[in-house]
């Protein structure tokens, strides 16, 4: 097994330790890289997707969000992936998503600051943000765990 694989199988690892009722349904993708589909259940509100691509990324995957860690090998790499996971599963982190009509055109996952401020620690966008248009915002974020 690869260093870099060993960083997907250490992050559920933790992440199963820390949400131990959590269900988490290991697997691969097409390109036989190895994901986790961790889908709405008890204790969260939304389906998140956690994966292993091209040998030293990880991803973490929502319906509005996709963000990835690299080189996962780095500690503080693999550690700002462990925040990231974990504060979007547990509730203390959210993902604010800007829409164009349906469509999620750019998202923020976002972390709590003391004075009561959100910081984006990991942004994604479409080609579409581009585009001027009527933008709305919708917060994302669970509810049941931490």
């Amino acid at each position: 097994m690869s260093k870099n694989l060993k960083c997907f199988d250490r992050a559920i690892e933790a992440i199963r330790r820390r949400f131990p009722s959590l269900r988490i349904e290991v697997g691969t993708n097409a390109d036989r890289d190895p994901v986790a589909e961790i889908p709405s259940q008890d204790g969260l509100d939304f389906d998140v997707t956690i994966s292993q691509q091209n040998d030293d990324e990880l991803h973490l995957e929502t319906a509005g969000f996709h963000s990835e860690w690299f080189p996962c090998a780095e500690a503080d790499k693999f550690d700002d992936f462990l925040e990231a996971a974990g504060g979007l599963l547990g509730g203390r982190y959210r993902v604010l998503e800007t829409l164009a009509g349906k469509t999620v055109i750019e998202s923020h996952l976002q972390r709590p600051e003391k004075s009561g401020s959100w910081t984006a620690i990991a942004t994604w966008s479409s080609l579409q943000a581009l585009i001027p248009g009527i933008r709305r915002q919708r917060v994302v974020r669970n509810q049941g765990w931490d």
